[in-house]
């Protein structure tokens, strides 16, 4: 509240009520204080706690009667206290706001007192005043201003101005039939005090009173022994009476004064009221908790769904925090999201659930975690991520804000074995998967085959091959003298007795010949065989795989050099296996010089296999010790024939 600063003077009767509006309120305790003119402790009211507004009555003080001269019964004159009546002050009425704490002074006064004359007018009634601190006034009731005098029979004297309806009146003029105080005066000018009797051949010249002031009421004149009445006290004071020959004049009545703004604001005539200051009030309650107003007291208003408030006389409401909700009106306290939920900004009346893809194992979360790779949250409102079992995976795109709601089962031709896991594995090679959701791959069954990684199916191994085991990578092609005839078969079939395949992967018995006996020879004519002395044998050997037991080896050679060679052969053995034809044989040794050396022999192998024939050869004594040995990777030149 605005206060403005004032000057004030003292005097009447101030009644204050001070009340504080409490609603619904049942604790709320109603006080009485009484003031009264001049009892010393009460010059101020300060306002109580739980105090907001207070309701105040302020009465103006009456003016005093003027006096009367006569003679008294022994014959000397005397001035009696009944002349003129004074004017009564004003009731002032208006409710204010306050703050606890504040300090309200409470000032009486500023009527003007008794002219000093042999027979004065009466003083003017004094203001009533409530002011906060040392500011401007709030409520200032204007006091009625002094009756005036008289002597005359026939004159009567002037009345006091009575102060309401927020003027101050104009005190009466004397005259022959007494004065009633006139209407005037505004907030800034008093009531005007009445004239006294008219000078007679202006024979003696009598003043009127003095103006009103800020505050106080002008003094009655005293330039005669008939003095006029003193003005009243007000926002504005009331002007003195004039002095008269034969009577006075009455004093003006004193403005009144209401703050603006001010509720329930009323001004009346206060005659008849005591002079004394009644304060009554009703301390307002405090919000309780889970409300709160402007002041912190009542009228309250619950806290709004969302916000609460925790202790007594708040003033406002708080805004619950993230993970937090209040979902009624009134709440002292916030609730924490309850596992599985979350509440994700502030002020909120309710707990969300965690969406599918998304859990939260904690209370008061003001988000919800994301299902990671290899796990997932197939409902809302989870607490925990449940993991992929074997035969499923997931993946969480790192940018996404909601992780897997199901798991994907493995596709065909590829497995799982382990929970949690993130992918789906291809199955190797020898192994195969037609079935989704699995946890392992089944081996290739015997007579099938896989090739490939991440195959669905298997494979039946093609006619001219076979596959005995489980789990196969490649069918086994049939060998030299066995064939194959229908796909998906586990077994080769040998040829009939005396037959053999010109070689592998036949596919059928009509691919099976007849073959001739691997041979055997006696001793037969011996031929050079060539040795170099870098130990390798310089041969290109032509071989027949169909020898008979009287075919001989017949090595034809060239260059003298360290040549041995075969005087007779006594034994020779050859076989087809497999595309690789073996001859091999022994015989007695013969050399250019040395001619036939008893005892020592020569040993040789010739292979043929993939187009490349390979010889060996060892020539030793006859003692069996190894004199000589010569290898060649692939023979060239000369030729070894069988005739």
């Amino acid at each position: 509240m605005q206060r403005r600063d004032g000057a004030f003077g003292f005097g009447l009767a101030l009644l204050v009520s001070a009340a504080a509006f409490l609603g619904s309120s049942a604790s709320a305790l109603a006080e009485t204080v009484t003031f009264k003119p001049g009892e010393s402790g009460h010059e101020s009211f300060k306002v109580p706690a739980h105090v907001t507004q207070v309701e105040v009555r302020a009465v103006g003080g009456a003016g005093e009667a003027g006096g009367e001269k006569r003679q008294s019964e022994e014959g000397e004159p005397e001035c009696a206290p009944s002349g003129a009546g004074g004017g009564s002050g004003a009731e002032v009425t208006a409710t204010l706001q306050v703050s606890v704490g504040e300090t309200l002074r409470v000032i009486f006064g500023g009527g003007a007192s008794r002219a000093v004359a042999y027979c004065a007018g009466g003083g003017g009634g004094g203001r009533s005043e409530l002011v906060a601190g040392l500011g401007e006034p709030l409520v200032v009731a204007g006091g009625g201003g002094g009756g005036g005098t008289s002597e005359e029979e026939g004159f009567g004297a002037g009345a006091g101005g009575s102060a309401e309806a927020g003027e101050g009146n104009d005190g009466g003029r004397a005259g022959s039939e007494g004065g009633e105080g006139g209407k005037g005066g505004t907030l800034l000018e008093g009531g005007k005090g009445g004239e006294g009797t008219p000078v007679i051949d202006n024979y003696f010249a009598c003043a009127a009173g003095e103006m009103g002031s800020r505050g106080a009421g002008g003094a009655g004149s005293s330039y005669s022994d008939l003095a006029g009445g003193g003005g009243g006290g007000g926002y504005y004071g009331g002007g003195g009476g004039g002095c008269g020959l034969e009577a006075g004049g009455g004093g003006g009545a004193g403005s009144s004064y209401i703050e603006p703004g001010a509720k329930g604001a009323g001004i009346a005539s206060g005659k008849g009221q005591a002079q004394e200051v009644v304060v009554s009030y009703t301390a307002l309650s405090e919000c309780r908790p889970g409300f709160y107003s402007e002041t912190g007291y009542e009228p309250c208003v619950p806290a709004p769904a969302g916000m609460f408030v925790a202790g007594e006389g708040a003033t406002q409401a708080t805004s619950c925090a993230v993970g937090h909700y209040a979902e009624d009106s009134g709440s002292i306290s916030c609730s924490a999201a309850q596992a599985g939920y979350y509440v994700g900004a502030t002020g909120e009346a309710s707990e969300s659930p965690c969406p599918a893809g998304t859990y939260q194992p904690n209370p008061g979360a003001a988000a919800c975690l994301k299902a990671g790779s290899g796990y997932y949250v197939g409902e809302p409102a989870q607490t925990s991520e449940q993991a992929c079992q074997p035969g499923s995976y997931s993946f969480a795109p790192p940018l996404a804000q909601e992780g897997p709601v199901a798991c994907t089962l493995a596709p065909p031709g590829k497995y799982v074995a382990d929970p949690a896991a993130t992918e789906a594995v291809p199955c190797a090679a020898g192994t195969y998967q037609p079935l989704s959701g699995q946890s392992v791959c089944d081996e290739a069954s015997p007579g099938s085959y896989v090739a490939l990684t991440g195959q669905d199916a298997q494979t039946p191994c093609p006619t001219g091959s076979y596959e005995p085991g489980d789990g196969a990578e490649a069918c086994i092609e049939a060998g030299v003298g066995f064939y194959v005839s229908s796909k998906g078969s586990a077994a080769e079939a040998r040829c009939p007795a005396g037959t053999s395949t010109a070689g592998p992967g036949s596919t059928s018995e009509s691919q099976c010949v007849a073959v001739s006996t691997p041979c055997t020879t006696a001793a037969g004519r011996g031929q050079y065989a060539k040795l170099h002395e870098a130990g390798r044998l310089s041969l290109l050997v032509s071989l027949s795989t169909n020898l008979s037991a009287s075919q001989n080896l017949v090595v034809n050679a060239e260059d003298g050099e360290a040549r041995f060679g075969l005087a007779s052969l006594t034994r020779a053995t050859c076989s087809v296996t497999g595309g690789e034809a073996v001859f091999s044989g022994e015989g007695l040794a013969r050399g250019p010089r040395e001619g036939h050396k008893a005892g020592w022999t020569v040993s040789f192998t010739v292979i043929t296999k993939g187009g490349r024939t390979y010889f060996t050869a060892t020539l030793r004594n006859k003692e069996g010790v190894t004199i000589h040995e010569a290898s060649s990777t692939q023979l060239t030149k000369s030729t070894i024939t069988i005739s």
